[in-house]
């Protein structure tokens, strides 16, 4: 690989880089925004039905979110598709781990907080798969000159 490629290269993880501080600083403040309305939830609801409202208005702000400022792009019905199967997915794996959370006595408060972090990996992956509709393809297992140039124009 000649030196340009190299650089090339290494401006395009760049772009991975972004995406995944984009990503923390979108779930960071829909991590806040949901958490604060699940509070408020609490004083009239059981925590699980205020954990799943809160998923919800959560998923609204993750899709736009992460479309907009993560991933730069707008989701197209497939995508908004795939996230929702995401959704169903991580709802089904963190709501269970908030229930195995309380019932060993971890407060109602801090278990939805312990899953979102847990799950932050399984979250991002997938998430950046759902809604820019890409995920490890096979030019960046062997990136070339144009594969390299499409991830620097934020092009896959």
């Amino acid at each position: 690989m000649n030196l340009s490629l190299r650089i090339a290269n290494q401006i395009a993880r760049f772009g991975t880089l972004r995406q995944i501080l984009s990503f923390l600083v979108v779930g960071l403040v829909n991590t806040f925004g949901t958490y604060i309305i699940y509070i408020v939830l609490l004083q009239f609801i059981e925590y699980w039905l205020a954990f799943t409202i809160t998923n919800v208005v959560g998923v609204v702000i993750a899709v736009v979110g992460n479309g907009k400022f993560s991933f730069r792009t707008q989701p197209s019905v497939k995508a908004m598709f795939a996230y929702g199967i995401f959704f169903v997915c991580y709802y089904i794996i963190s709501m269970a781990m908030v229930v195995q959370m309380v019932r060993i006595h971890v407060s109602h408060e801090l278990a939805p907080l312990i899953a979102v972090v847990v799950l932050l990996p399984f979250s991002f992956v997938c998430t950046r798969y759902a809604i820019s509709g890409r995920f490890l393809n096979k030019d960046e297992d062997h990136p070339n000159e144009d594969s390299i140039l499409r991830r620097i124009a934020g092009d896959t």
